[in-house]
């Protein structure tokens, strides 16, 4: 029987995974994706095929420390059960950080309220070998004044369709409520936007625009224009992929949760490299 034949039960799946390696979320033919992987090692535990929805859909070498995904199904497993098959089935890249049954209206993409990215600088001459693939290395200084007065500017309901690549049908004017960049003043510094939703590569986009303005190749008044009539000032290439987060998917406080394991996991702050001293990732 399919999945999705008379289904009674909706499992929501908090996730965290590393995208290196793989070409995107989306299940794609002939290519390794974080959707496959995870939709065959649930048709194996529910011994049914299984298809699942994402918050969001991260591109190729983006990470997740916090995506959202339900299914629906006629077969029932106790959430704890279901969490401990997938920590033994799962690549060591992609964990499960919560499983929950919601009600059954429930969707993951079109109840999102918010989803939050957080994109990881690294201001350093020095290569890293263990961080390359998790962060951009800016060997340049850069001028956080003016990245912050473009940050500032992001704020509010605008038409980013200059920031992303075309997408036919997706509504082009996002409503973005936070844009800040946290300067640790080491060498580390988390750009974070959280908005309504994204446009496809658009927060890649964004900081490659962002980091043009820090480094004096753009000004204020350029990204301005391209807000305002949904044309790059000048080409901008997007920013690389390694050091781009969804960090958090947030929906309305009156979903009803009938099980949950972990119990507490649906509340606690995410762990994880984003984290380096309290108070610097408003999440």
């Amino acid at each position: 029987m399919s999945a999705e034949a008379g289904p009674k039960h909706c499992y929501l799946l908090r996730l965290a995974y590393d995208g290196f390696g793989f070409s995107g979320w989306q299940t794609q033919k002939n290519a390794s994706t974080l959707q496959g992987v995870l939709e065959s090692a649930l048709s194996s535990v529910f011994d049914q095929p299984i298809r699942v929805v994402a918050a969001g859909r991260t591109d190729a070498g983006v990470h997740a420390l916090d995506q959202a995904v339900h299914f629906k199904t006629s077969s029932y497993r106790q959430p704890r059960a279901l969490y401990e098959a997938l920590r033994t089935m799962l690549p060591q890249c992609m964990s499960v950080r919560c499983v929950s049954m919601v009600e059954p209206e429930f969707h993951a993409r079109f109840w999102a309220l918010r989803r939050t990215y957080v994109y990881w600088v690294r201001r350093s001459d020095r290569h890293d070998p263990f961080l390359s693939r998790l962060c951009w290395r800016v060997g340049l200084p850069l001028n956080f004044d003016a990245i912050r007065k473009g940050l500032d500017a992001l704020v509010g309901t605008h038409d980013f369709s200059a920031f992303a690549v075309k997408s036919p049908g997706r509504n082009p004017h996002v409503t973005m409520d936070l844009a800040k960049v946290f300067d640790l003043g080491d060498e580390n510094a988390y750009f974070v936007f959280r908005a309504s939703h994204f446009l496809r590569k658009m927060v890649r986009i964004l900081l490659a625009g962002l980091i043009e303005l820090g480094l004096g190749r753009l000004v204020l008044q350029d990204l301005k224009a391209s807000l305002e009539t949904g044309v790059l000032a000048k080409h901008v290439a997007p920013a690389p992929p390694g050091g781009l987060f969804l960090a958090q998917v947030l929906y309305p406080a009156d979903v009803r949760v009938f099980e949950r394991y972990p119990a507490e996991a649906g509340d606690e702050k995410i762990p994880g490299i984003l984290y380096p001293q309290d108070g610097h990732v408003p999440f």
